[in-house]
C-alpha cells in the first residue's frame, strides 16, 4: 500500500499535536483546592487564557491594579510587559506544572534564570531588587507557553502547502 508523503507528515502532525494537547491539560494550583480551568468572561488583563483560565475576576482585576500601580510609579515599556507577561502566566493553565504553593496557600512561579535575567535587564533603569543567580535552569518557567488557533492553523497550513508542492 502506498502513502502519500504529505499525507503522512500531515497525519503525523495532527497525531502529535493531539497528544500535547492532552498532555499539557492542567488542573489549576492557583488557588486551594486545586481546580479544572474554566471561562472568565470578565478577565480582560490577562484575557489571552480567558476561554480558558487559571484566574477569576478577582485575580484578574489585582493583577491589573499592579500593573497599573507600576504604570503610576514610572515603571513603562519592556518591564510593564515583563511584568504584564509573569502575572498573566499564573492563568494559563500550561503554566501550572511551575507554580509551587507553600504552606500558607500563596502560590509561586517557578521562574528559570534565563527568564529572570532577561526581566531584569528589561527593567534595567528600576531596580527590581531580584537576584537571579540561585534561580533554575530547568523545569521552570521561561515564557508564556501558549500557541493561539490562529497561529497553529497558519503553522498547519503552511506546512501542507509546503510538502504539497
Amino acid at each position: 500500500m502506498f502513502v502519500n508523503k504529505s499525507t503522512l507528515i500531515f497525519t503525523l502532525l495532527v497525531a502529535t499535536m493531539l497528544v500535547c494537547t492532552f498532555a499539557n491539560a492542567q488542573t489549576c494550583k492557583t488557588k486551594t483546592p486545586n481546580f479544572e480551568p474554566s471561562y472568565c468572561p470578565s478577565c480582560t488583563t490577562c484575557s489571552g487564557s480567558a476561554k480558558n483560565s487559571c484566574c477569576d475576576a478577582t485575580m484578574d482585576t489585582t493583577m491589573a491594579a499592579v500593573i497599573a500601580l507600576a504604570n503610576n510609579n514610572g515603571v513603562q515599556g519592556s518591564c510593564v510587559d515583563a511584568l504584564k507577561e509573569y502575572n498573566c502566566a499564573f492563568c494559563d493553565p500550561k503554566n501550572q506544572g511551575y507554580l509551587t504553593t507553600d504552606a500558607s496557600g500563596v502560590s509561586y512561579l517557578n521562574v528559570c534564570k534565563s527568564k529572570c535575567n532577561a526581566m531584569v535587564n528589561g527593567c534595567g533603569n528600576y531596580d527590581l531588587k531580584i537576584k537571579c543567580d540561585k534561580f533554575p535552569e530547568t523545569n521552570c518557567w521561561n515564557s508564556a507557553n501558549s500557541l493561539s488557533a490562529h497561529a497553529m492553523v497558519v503553522l498547519i497550513l503552511s506546512l501542507i502547502t509546503f510538502f504539497m508542492f
